[in-house]
């Protein structure tokens, strides 16, 4: 077995790409010098269509005997991908296959109970949805009773301020003990201080009554501040403004 000279920290320790798969009957002796036993990830080409990807822990192995089995004459390239563990062989043979969906795999990889994160999301926009539809529609969100807590106490404030008609307090008002805010985008990182009025101030000194117009400055078009603009939490960690009125 080959000696690598060149040593890597890195998951990947040695790579052979778009070989062709006559290499196992001319030079049998070379690849197995070089390859081994070692285990790792493999994928078979057609011409320059992937067509499978699989896991091996005898990768040498693995390779030729597709020469034989139910994919003969089904691809004439193959690349391997030594891996330094085997721990993860099984997670990357999946994330390989679902990102490129190969023809030659019939079962599509799983991820061992890592949630799917797409309900998650969906959540997520449903709130921010509806977060802002109540904030241009002039109506307070929904918010679950939370007993004894400053918190809730704190939403009922501004629910009822936001209801009242006419009134225009800036919804900030009483909402947050902390001062400032801070808003990323497009790499950049920009500041805001909260009056005791609860108006908004940016860096060039404009004022605003919402979070969402101080946004709408910023990216200079219809923005949802509540999940642009972030404050820090009790826990000193900076989280959304939505985060304030989520279910």
């Amino acid at each position: 077995m080959a000696k690598f000279r060149r040593r890597t920290s890195g998951l990947v320790i040695g790579h052979l790409e778009r070989v062709s798969g006559a290499v196992f009957d001319t030079y049998s002796r070379e690849i197995t010098e070089l390859v081994g036993n070692r285990h790792g990830i493999y994928a078979l080409y057609r011409n320059h269509r992937l067509y499978y990807v699989g896991l091996a822990r005898n990768l040498r192995g693995r390779v030729k005997h597709h020469l034989k089995d139910r994919h003969k004459g089904k691809w004439n390239y193959f690349s391997m991908y030594l891996v330094r563990s085997k721990r993860n062989l099984k997670d990357l043979e999946s994330l390989a296959i679902r990102i490129a969906y190969p023809k030659g795999n019939k079962t599509r990889g799983k991820f061992g109970g890592a949630p799917d994160l797409r309900k998650m999301l969906q959540k997520r926009m449903k709130g921010s949805a509806i977060a802002e539809i109540n904030e241009l529609m002039g109506r307070s969100a929904e918010m679950p009773a939370e007993d004894n807590s400053r918190r809730s106490a704190a939403m009922n404030a501004w629910r009822t301020r936001r209801s009242r008609e006419g009134n225009q307090e800036p919804v900030l008002k009483g909402l947050l003990t902390q001062k400032s805010l801070r808003m990323r985008y497009k790499g950049k990182t920009y500041r805001a201080w909260i009056y005791a009025s609860g108006r908004i101030r940016l860096r060039t000194g404009e004022m605003f009554d919402s979070p969402s117009m101080a946004a709408q400055a910023i990216r200079k078009k219809h923005s949802n501040g509540w999940y642009w603009w972030q404050y820090k939490n009790s826990r000193g960690e900076w989280v959304r403004l939505q985060d304030l009125r989520s279910t």
